[in-house]
């Protein structure tokens, strides 16, 4: 064929030609998404917010995102023939693409990204008609090529994580006779302040309530941090913020053991079930010592956002409310966590278990499952039409609310703790039933709170007041914690890995962590006396509002009951928190009060200063 005719053909299409197009564009566009993630995570180190599994999965949804392109390409084909080419195809689907691979740059608006890549599309479907039969067999093969690759990798990665779960468990010693478990289960963003457990008038919490008369409850339990991964990376490894690199874009590096780890070497079997999918991954260094450590999982939403364009389209406020779904992608539900931890813990009996729980359901979008969504509902918000307009809310920018809409939001956030506490009553039962509840320390606690307006913040991560550092905490072992107790003095998240080698039994991993244990509170001999306890975040990298504490500088508090003190880019203030629960009163600059003032501040900048270096 001559190449005049050659180009003269090239406006006619075959469904199988439209098929070929759909794929090989689709396995392009996947491929390039794959080149820039690994790009931006192991060149740039940046995280990328994205399970390892999208080797396979993110050209699997861009096959699932061309596919309605390719379908109405040869439905039209068969009804107006004469109307589709291959220029007009290849337009179509190069725009996609080029959108897709647009997406990427969370720099850049909707309208600069659509005029680059219609030029890039129109130069395509140039090259499609310029050279036909080379570009056909360029796409043949090259699909075949992509696929091929795809495959591997997917297989590859698939059979190391499985090999490393093996190697970590026949590498481990055995555990000691009669060990008892350990579960760990993580309320994200539960401020303590909205649990009827420590007397709010709505009943948030009456299964957790239950576990608490089975054991010690710590009124005034502070986190080392005011969002998730210092929370977590305290609770974890017993060190205060400043002593590791853990901060809002540095993962947690490997300077200091976790408890994970300790107990991994004493023969547990460790498992981390995760369902907050920006700081409990693979990426943050908060899995490190778990032998099963699952984050994401394959489900609907997890699939659609490993595709950059669908990810970037549910973003839009318009589009999600279209499409009535105002969720996070992939978010999974407590009732999703307990059924994996459970289907794990009944794989292998033989061992101990430590095993950790994060629970997502009353983080932000505050969404509760019916009939949570209307249980705490304002007037008018009880009914379909009221649901309806309260997830909208759910999703709406805080800041913009009036005070009747933030009561609102607030109710669907005591919702959303309703939820998962009646998940937890199930856990527990589950755990009773399989008769091993009587032989495992259960902890709960949370790993920050949350505001609605106090101090002009909503959520957390900006500022170090009590809402969003005060958290939960019960523990639970029978004969070994005593039943029905309360303690009133101040402690910290970080004692958690000390008080459970010590409950354990601490042999050789005494030194492994510092704190004190909890235990010192129950024991006959123990110090019962509160700590003097920090609270930190790092400056905010990229600020947007700039009232907010955490825009101006780094943020450091220490508690030291009754007092908090709380320096901003030095700038000081100082709260009764006995007599002023809500810290409106400033007592920083009052002269009576410069004595406590400085002694606080000084202790601050000791423990600091005394800090131990973080392992690099």
């Amino acid at each position: 064929m001559s190449g005049s005719e050659s180009r003269r053909d090239a406006g006619l299409l075959t469904a199988s030609r439209i098929a070929l197009l759909g794929l090989w564009f689709s396995l392009l566009t996947g491929c390039a998404e794959l080149v820039v993630r690994g790009i931006e995570h192991f060149a740039l180190h940046r995280y990328i917010y994205l399970s390892r599994q999208i080797i396979w999965m993110t050209p699997a949804a861009d096959v699932l995102l061309f596919l309605p392109f390719v379908l109405a390409g040869i439905l039209l084909l068969r009804m107006a023939p004469a109307v589709v080419t291959v220029r007009g195809v290849t337009v179509l689907l190069g725009l996609v693409a080029a959108m897709s691979l647009l997406a990427l740059q969370p720099w850049m608006a909707w309208w600069a990204m659509l005029p680059l890549a219609v030029g890039i599309a129109i130069s395509a479907g140039r090259a499609a008609v310029a050279w036909p039969d080379r570009v056909r067999r360029f796409q043949q093969r090259s699909a075949v090529a992509m696929g091929t690759a795809i495959g591997m990798l997917a297989i590859a990665v698939g059979v190391t994580s499985a090999m490393a779960e093996r190697r970590h468990l026949s590498a481990a010693p055995s555990a000691p006779a009669g060990a008892p478990n350990v579960l760990l289960i993580v309320w994200d963003a539960v401020r303590a302040s909205d649990l009827s457990l420590y007397g709010y008038p709505r009943p948030t919490s009456p299964n957790l309530e239950a576990l608490a008369r089975e054991g010690t409850t710590f009124d005034r339990a502070m986190s080392t941090g005011p969002y998730t991964l210092p929370g977590h990376a305290g609770l974890f490894t017993a060190r205060w913020p400043h002593e590791m690199r853990a901060s809002w874009l540095i993962p947690m590096e490997a300077g200091f053991p976790t408890l994970a780890e300790v107990l991994g070497r004493r023969g547990y079997r460790t498992g981390a079930f995760a369902a907050n999918h920006v700081y409990v991954t693979w990426e943050q260094g908060l899995m490190r010592g778990f032998s099963r450590a699952q984050d994401y999982t394959l489900s609907p939403g997890e699939l659609l956002r490993s595709s950059a364009l669908l990810k970037w389209l549910m973003g839009f406020d318009r589009v999600r409310s279209l499409l009535g779904w105002y969720d996070i992608p992939g978010r999974r539900p407590a009732s999703d966590i307990r059924r994996s931890f459970l289907r794990w813990l009944d794989e292998d009996s033989g061992r101990p278990f430590f095993a950790f729980l994060n629970v997502f359901d009353a983080h932000d979008p505050y969404l509760p499952p019916a009939p949570f969504d209307s249980l705490f509902a304002a007037p008018g918000f009880a009914d379909a039409r009221g649901r309806r307009a309260a997830r909208a809310l759910a999703v709406a920018d805080a800041y913009r609310l009036d005070p009747g809409q933030v009561a609102v939001l607030h109710g669907l956030y005591d919702g959303a703790i309703a939820s998962i506490d009646r998940d937890l009553g199930t856990l527990l039962a589950d755990l009773q039933a399989r008769g091993v509840a009587q032989n495992t320390l259960i902890i709960l606690c949370s790993d920050h709170g949350e505001e609605f307006g106090e101090h002009r913040s909503f959520g957390h991560g900006a500022d170090l007041y009590e809402p969003v550092v005060h958290v939960p905490l019960v523990l639970v072992m029978p004969g070994r914690i005593p039943a029905g107790r309360r303690v009133g003095a101040v402690v910290s998240l970080r004692d958690l890995p000390a008080t459970v080698t010590d409950l354990l039994g601490r042999g050789a991993d005494s030194a492994a962590f510092a704190g004190r244990s909890l235990s010192r509170f129950w024991q006959p001999q123990g110090d019962s006396a509160g700590d003097t306890v920090l609270t930190e975040v790092d400056k905010l990298p990229r600020g947007v509002r700039a009232w907010l504490p955490v825009n101006r500088g780094n943020v450091r508090s220490i508690i030291a009951w009754p007092y908090q003190l709380i320096s901003t880019a030095g700038q000081l203030e100082l709260y009764n928190l006995a007599q002023d629960s809500g810290e409106r009163h400033d007592l920083a600059r009052l002269p009576e009060q410069q004595g406590q003032r400085d002694a606080l501040l000084a202790a601050l900048q000791r423990r600091r200063r005394d800090a131990v270096p973080s392992k690099r």
